[in-house]
Parts: C-alpha cells; structure tokens; sequence
C-alpha cells in the first residue's frame, strides 16, 4: 500500500508539474501573439 500511494503522490506531481509548464508556455506564446499584433497595427 505504502508503494501504491508513493506512485499515486509521484504521478500527482508530475501532473502539477506538466500544468504549471504549459501554462507559463502558453502565457509566453499569448505575449508573443500580443506583441505581433501590436506590431501589425
């Protein structure tokens, strides 16, 4: 049980981990878009 529950907590993080990497990826592409539409205008 011990084992199962240090395998459910690693997955966990992983997960909050793969979230928090793709939401800052996604702030830094939505800049970019924000600045290139500023520089079309």
């Amino acid at each position: 049980m011990d084992f199962l529950a240090l395998v459910l907590f690693s997955t966990i993080q992983d997960i909050f981990l793969l979230g928090y990497i793709l939401r800052s990826v996604l702030s830094c592409i939505l800049k970019a878009i924000k600045q290139l539409n500023k520089g079309e205008r």
